[in-house]
């Protein structure tokens, strides 16, 4: 049986939104480092380190930023927070005492 040509390309629009909306559970989940290997956390100043990036957690939301690219950061109390936003800076700038660990 032929298939009509409208049909393949309904299911493949079906299948690219599927895979779209998986990849971003798991970016969420995995905060964007889910492909680049085994994490290792460093408590003391909470970044993450893996076998290519170090990556610091955005104290704002939570997302793991690549530290060798990122361009919002912000000092405070002689350390260098970094963000996957302007608006979370914006936030931890109104309210540093909130997010600081």
């Amino acid at each position: 049986m032929k298939k009509n040509r409208g049909e393949i390309t309904t299911l493949m629009v079906a299948m690219m939104v599927v895979m779209v909306g998986v990849g971003l559970i798991f970016s969420k989940k995995c905060g964007m480092m889910g492909m680049h290997g085994l994490k290792q956390n460093n408590h003391a100043n909470n970044n993450v380190t893996s076998a290519e990036y170090t990556y610091a957690k955005d104290p704002v939301c939570g997302m793991e930023v690549e530290i060798s690219t990122s361009s919002i950061r912000t000092n405070w109390r002689n350390k260098t927070y970094y963000f996957c936003s302007k608006e979370d800076k914006e936030n931890f700038e109104l309210h540093p005492n909130k997010y600081a660990k």
